[in-house]
C-alpha cells in the first residue's frame, strides 16, 4: 500500500513539471543546486507517502533540486521545523499552523510570523478505530482503556484529548493515552497491547486500511452530542464524515470531524521556486484522483481556504499564481 501511493503522487508531479521553466523554476536555478527538505508525518501517515514523491520528482525533472522528505511527528513539528528554518516546507493541520502563526497553544513561548501559505490540500478526519473483538462500540467504551494517542503534541494527539474530553473522557483519568508511531500502534493493536486507535489524516490512512484489511476492525461510534461540542469549541474542527468503503467492510458513512490541510513554508522560499510547485500541483492533481482520492484537493479553493483557516498570508510566489488566475 506504501509503494502504492507513493507512485500516485510521483506521477502527479513528474507529470506536471514536465514543462519546466514554463513552471517558474528559471535556467539559473536548474544550474545552481538547491536543497529543499520537506517535513510529512510518520512513515505511515498520508503525508509522508505524498511527500516522498517529491525526492523522485526533482530529481528527474530538476537534477540539481535536492528534495529530502523526513519522516515527523507532524503538525507541531513541522510547523517549529517550518519556522526555525531548518525545512523549507511542512505539511500542517490547518489549527495547528493558525496557533504556530499567533503565538499560542502550544506556542505561546514561541510563534513563527515567518510562516507562510504554499498550498492548501486535502481534508483529514479524525478516525477512531478497535478490533470487533475489543467489545468497544461506543466512545465512552474508552473508559479504563488503551489508546494511541499520537506523537508528543501532534495535532492528532491534541484531537484525541479533545475529543475524548467532550465524550466526558479525562485523559490519565478515564483512559491511559499511548504515544507511539501510527505504524507501531497498528501493530500493538492488532497483538491486543492497545484498544483503540485515535487519528486524524487523510482518507484513506495506509497504516488504517493495513488494520482494516489484516484483523476484523471497526469505526468506534462517535455520538452527534460530542461530535457538536468538538465543533462549536473549536470552529477549525467542523463535522464531517469518513465516506463509505473508504475501508475494508465499511458500508456507511461514519461520522466524525475534520480538519484541512495546509502546506507551510517560509519567507526565505524563492519566489519561483514557490512558484513553481503551486502551478504544477495546482493543475496536474485532477489526473491522479483515480489512485488515491485525496489528489484532486490539492485546488485553488483549498488552497485559498487553507490561509482563510490557518490565518497565514500567501507565499508571494503562490500569490503570483493566483493574481495569474484572477482569483485574487
Amino acid at each position: 500500500m506504501k509503494n502504492w501511493s507513493y507512485c500516485l503522487v510521483v506521477g502527479i508531479l513528474s507529470g506536471a513539471l514536465i514543462l519546466g521553466a514554463g513552471y517558474g523554476i528559471t535556467q539559473a536555478q536548474q544550474r545552481d543546486e538547491t536543497h529543499l527538505k520537506v517535513a510529512t508525518s510518520n512513515t505511515s501517515g498520508t503525508w509522508y507517502i505524498v511527500g516522498a514523491a517529491f525526492t523522485k520528482l526533482f530529481q528527474e525533472k530538476y537534477p540539481s533540486v535536492k528534495w529530502n522528505v523526513q519522516s515527523s511527528g507532524a503538525s507541531v513539528e513541522n510547523c517549529r521545523l517550518v519556522g526555525t528554518r531548518q525545512v523549507q516546507v511542512g505539511y500542517a493541520m490547518s489549527d495547528v499552523a493558525y496557533y504556530a502563526y499567533k503565538k499560542e497553544r502550544e506556542f505561546k513561548a514561541r510563534g513563527f510570523d515567518n510562516l507562510r501559505v504554499l498550498l492548501g490540500g486535502n481534508l483529514m478526519h479524525y478516525h477512531l478505530v478497535t478490533r470487533n473483538d475489543s467489545g468497544i462500540r461506543n466512545i465512552r467504551d474508552l473508559k479504563g482503556k488503551k489508546i494511541y494517542w499520537g506523537t508528543p503534541g501532534s495535532g492528532t494527539h491534541l484531537m484525541n484529548v479533545t475529543v475524548l474530553e467532550a465524550a466526558g473522557l479525562k485523559a490519565g483519568v478515564d483512559y491511559t493515552g499511548v504515544h507511539l508511531s501510527l505504524g507501531d500502534a497498528v501493530e500493538a493493536i492488532k497483538d491486543g497491547d492497545i484498544h483503540a486507535i485515535g487519528h486524524c489524516s487523510g482518507i484513506p490512512i495506509p497504516g488504517i486500511m493495513d488494520l482494516f484489511t489484516t484483523k476484523d476492525s471497526r469505526f468506534i461510534e462517535i455520538d452527534d452530542e460530542t461530535l457538536t461540542g468538538v465543533s462549536k469549541k473549536h470552529f477549525y474542527w467542523p463535522k464531517g464524515a469518513i465516506p463509505a468503503n473508504s475501508y475494508a467492510k465499511q458500508d456507511k458513512d461514519v461520522p466524525t470531524v475534520e480538519c484541512g490541510t495546509v502546506l507551510v513554508t517560509n519567507t526565505d522560499l524563492p519566489v519561483d521556486i514557490a512558484y513553481a510547485i503551486t502551478k504544477t500541483v495546482i493543475e496536474n492533481s485532477k489526473d491522479y484522483k483515480v489512485v488515491h482520492r485525496a489528489c484532486e484537493d490539492y485546488n485553488i479553493k483549498n488552497t485559498i481556504k487553507a490561509t482563510k483557516e490557518s490565518g497565514i498570508p500567501f507565499h508571494p510566489g503562490t500569490e503570483k499564481y493566483l493574481k495569474e488566475k484572477g482569483v485574487l
